[in-house]
């Protein structure tokens, strides 16, 4: 490697790692390679089943008389097509040109050179694959219409591949946090909260959902959701609709969601023609057995008032709403309120809840 191409390796590095968002490793990619090599345009394809889509060019817009119709309708004359078939099942290809496959002659009589590549005015590219991560794949293309490619660029390309599959693999662990995170923020403001895929999976469940799961369902799947919810959600009930199970004296109602896309914006911008968003529903569980269940909360020393407003807490309702239902004002609900929160040595709405919901766990004595 010359002191140039070691210099221009370096920024492309630094370039690279500058990216800090899932929604921006795209344009990172794109801007360090454009530091690594100099091209007429550099091209940034996500690779999809069987072609090419969502081709991101920088530096050199695609002419409107080389649309990405044209493009993909003669992917099948590509001199790399081989490269791009099997791109979603080889780690990482070697840097390979068009001259290594076609002449330039020979390429010139097809149709992908005279319907597309002719207005882009490119006649040498070379072009590197590599997996990134379930049936997607990545690759960069680099064009020029002077010169072709010498053997030390793509060499260096090579070099530099690793340091593009680091940071994929970094921003995929990234999204994995953020998600996690957004959940359990999720599960912590809500009613006890699953996610759960089309196919009846278990995705997510907050803890109190996992307690009650346990105690009402005696038989999962692999994926730890009972059996009884992942057929359910199978046959694909609509928004609102219920399903109950009882226990003793208890009831269990989990409610269905609308479908959602799991993953939409981050994820579809880093794979978008390669990653097959999951359908996947949130269902929200309540418990219901009032009577025993007052009387379970008074042993935390509560009054039957204060457990009254305790219990509708963990039903996940309002201090408005709870004032309605026990035909009293708001004012009277947060007084009661500040008063239990006082007597359980808590601050804040939450810890309240998880207090209440130990105590009326099946088991405990009433």
């Amino acid at each position: 490697m010359t002191e140039r191409e070691l210099r221009r390796f370096s920024e492309a590095v630094l370039a690279l790692h500058e990216c800090k968002r899932p929604a921006d490793l795209g344009a990172s990619i794109l801007h360090a390679i454009e530091h690594l090599l100099e091209a007429d345009n550099h091209v940034l394809n996500w690779i999809g089943v069987s072609r090419f889509e969502d081709i991101s060019v920088r530096s050199a817009d695609i002419p409107s008389e080389a649309s990405l119709d044209i493009f993909n309708a003669h992917i099948g004359q590509h001199p790399l097509i081989d490269m791009i078939q099997e791109a979603r099942s080889v780690e990482c290809s070697p840097a390979l040109r068009w001259s290594d496959r076609m002449s330039l002659q020979r390429f010139k009589q097809t149709a992908l050179y005279h319907d597309f590549f002719r207005y882009t005015g490119t006649r040498h590219q070379f072009a590197i694959t590599m997996k990134v991560g379930g049936d997607a794949a990545l690759g960069l293309s680099f064009n020029r219409e002077a010169r072709d490619f010498r053997d030390e660029e793509l060499q260096l390309m090579e070099m530099f591949a690793p340091h593009i599959r680091q940071l994929i693999s970094a921003m995929r662990g990234r999204l994995d946090v953020e998600q996690s995170l957004a959940l359990r923020e999720l599960a912590a403001n809500e009613l006890p909260t699953i996610i759960v895929d089309e196919e009846g999976r278990l995705l997510f469940a907050s803890e109190q959902a996992r307690r009650w799961m346990h105690d009402y369902f005696p038989t999962t799947n692999g994926s730890g959701l009972p059996a009884e919810i992942a057929t359910w959600v199978r046959r694909n009930p609509p928004a609102g609709a219920a399903l109950t199970q009882t226990l003793q004296d208890r009831k269990l109602t989990c409610t269905c969601g609308e479908v959602t896309a799991w993953r939409e914006s981050d994820e579809a911008f880093m794979f978008p023609s390669a990653q097959h968003s999951s359908s996947v529903r949130c269902l929200r569980l309540r418990e219901e057995q009032a009577g025993k269940d007052l009387r379970r909360l008074q042993t935390l020393g509560l009054t039957p008032r204060e457990a009254d407003v305790l219990f509708w807490m963990t039903e996940g309702k309002r201090n408005s709403e709870i004032a309605i239902i026990l035909g009293t004002s708001e004012r009277t609900v947060d007084k009661h309120r500040e008063h239990l929160f006082a007597k359980l040595g808590v601050d804040n709405r939450t810890s309240a809840v998880a207090m209440a919901w130990e105590v009326m766990r099946p088991g405990m004595v009433a």
